[in-house]
């Protein structure tokens, strides 16, 4: 009888009347519903069925299956401890599965490997760190390398086994807060907020601070607005969208405050990316930057930090929305075109790095008062 009535178990949370603490007695409200494939059916049914019942129709949107350790052919299972990593896993546990059991793409012997890299569409640790590894660029990095033959399959199980140890250490330490109360709290029938209290502050707290008019920026001086850094990088030049991203910013509202195309040299690089200095994909991301000149840029305006970024895109370009640079530009995290400062603070280290003072202009733009208010 259980398995008799699973459809409609799963079909009746589209409906948003299920949920009258939250939505009332609304019918309306559009349900995306994110699955594995092996639930098609069930939200194929209930497609079928929402019409009749005066619903509106759920949508679907299908992820990939996560890999065994085995390969991609091997279904993980808690019947199998061998086949995926659990969270009550200790490090030693992590260390021998990944080196035992994860499949590598690598080849047979290390002549073969050098020769012809490895195959990152079979190579379990690889496909992990696509989801574990939370540094886009080294991932970017790991992939060149260890695609090339450069690195070792034991380098990147390595890498692996270090990201699993400690997300699942830091899993067991949230865990163990964890009381009967918490529990209770998280199972009871409540209103929940569209946007969570603590989602909201994380979110605040992550975000820059823009200083308000009145309290300006003691290392901007009086009556200058916010001032970013952006760069645009040798693939960008390359590929004659200097034009392109300038008219963006210029469209945008932002005033330029200076410009020019430089190749600096690995030191100076090295001090641009000193943050990154202790990461393995170092030595390649400072040669990638300096095998061609750079476009950096000084762009004056409210929020002129916080809306570079957004207007940048995320740094994966498949993740950027369509109509960001990255969006529209660029397919590979590789070769993302362009860097933009992250914060104010870093804008302002980031321009004295890359201009001398009489570089950067401050001037009255003539269209202001149409901008601002």
């Amino acid at each position: 009888m259980g398995k008799f009535a699973y459809p409609p178990v799963q079909a009746v949370p589209a409906f948003s009347n299920t949920f009258p603490h939250i939505f009332g007695t609304r019918k309306n409200v559009p349900c995306l519903i994110p699955a594995a494939i092996d639930q098609d059916p069930y939200f194929r049914m209930t497609r079928d069925i929402a019409q009749k019942l005066k619903y509106m129709k759920p949508a679907s949107i299908y992820s990939t299956f996560f890999p065994a350790l085995q390969g991609l052919k091997h279904k993980m299972s808690s019947s199998n401890p061998i086949s995926g990593i659990f969270l009550t896993d200790k490090p030693a546990d992590i260390k021998n599965k990944v080196n035992k059991y994860a499949f590598s793409g690598g080849g047979a012997t290390i002549e073969e490997h050098k020769a012809n890299g490895a195959n990152l569409d079979v190579d379990v640790p690889y496909q992990w760190l696509r989801f574990y590894l939370e540094d886009d660029d080294k991932l970017a990095q790991i992939a060149a390398d260890y695609g090339s033959g450069k690195m070792m399959t034991g380098e990147i199980k390595k890498i692996l086994i270090e990201v699993l140890q400690q997300f699942v250490k830091d899993f067991q330490e949230r865990r163990a807060k964890i009381d009967d109360k918490t529990v209770e709290h998280f199972m009871s029938t409540r209103k929940i907020e569209a946007m969570p209290k603590a989602f909201l502050e994380a979110k605040a707290d992550a975000e820059p601070s823009v200083p308000k008019k009145e309290e300006k920026n003691v290392q901007v001086p009086s009556g200058q607005k916010e001032r970013t850094f952006i760069m645009i990088k040798p693939d960008g030049v390359q590929r004659g969208l200097i034009g392109k991203i300038v008219q963006r910013f210029e469209k945008k509202g932002f005033k330029m405050a200076a410009m020019k195309i430089c190749q600096p040299g690995k030191a100076h690089l090295e001090q641009h990316y000193a943050d990154l200095k202790k990461k393995p994909f170092f030595p390649g991301l400072i040669e990638y930057m300096n095998s061609g000149p750079v476009c950096c840029m000084v762009w004056e305006g409210d929020n002129a930090v916080l809306t570079g970024r957004k207007m940048l895109g995320a740094t994966k370009p498949f993740d950027s929305a369509p109509g960001t640079i990255r969006g529209d530009f660029c397919i590979d995290v590789g070769r993302n075109i362009c860097h933009g400062s992250d914060s104010v603070d870093s804008a302002n280290n980031e321009i004295k790095l890359w201009f001398n003072d009489s570089e950067v202009m401050s001037y009255k733009h003539h269209s202001a008062p149409q901008i601002y208010e």
